[in-house]
């Protein structure tokens, strides 16, 4: 009597079906045993924490009402003693940077800030709080456009 291999362990899986996802539970503990890579660590950041909510908008000078001035302001973030305000290009390359000392407001010239990314007519920019020099926190990053 000849007994095929392939008839025989057909049969014995089909009276215990729950040993093909325990066999192939194993098999995967066993691969993952096995892996040569090391673990991996959860992705950290050390990018400042997004904690200042700001606004910025396009405004007539009050000295010169022809020209154009952008007022941003933003809320006082605790750890913070000095602020600044950062400006990018559309494809996240930093063009300036404006100190604002410990204010919460600051105005700058239109022209000047966007004389970098001209002739684009949005630009990005943040606020960023900053301690002894270093960054803090951070606003999320926001766009200007240009009326």
């Amino acid at each position: 009597m000849h007994v095929d291999p392939k008839q025989a362990l057909g049969g014995f899986l089909t009276r215990r079906p729950w040993l093909v996802p325990l066999l192939l539970l194993l098999l995967l503990t066993l691969l993952a045993l096995l892996d040569p890579r090391e673990p991996r660590t959860p992705f950290l950041t050390t990018r400042p924490v997004s904690a200042l909510d700001v606004l910025g908008s396009i405004e007539p000078n009050p000295e010169n009402p022809v020209e154009s001035v952008l007022r941003v302001q933003w809320n006082t973030f605790l750890d913070a003693n000095a602020y600044e305000v950062r400006f990018f290009s559309l494809d996240m390359q930093e063009v300036s940077r404006h100190p604002a000392g410990t204010e919460n407001t600051v105005m700058l010239d239109l022209q000047q800030v966007w004389k970098p990314v001209a002739p684009a007519r949005a630009i990005l920019w943040r606020v960023v709080a900053l301690r002894d020099g270093e960054d803090v926190a951070a606003s999320s990053l926001q766009t200007l456009r240009l009326p």
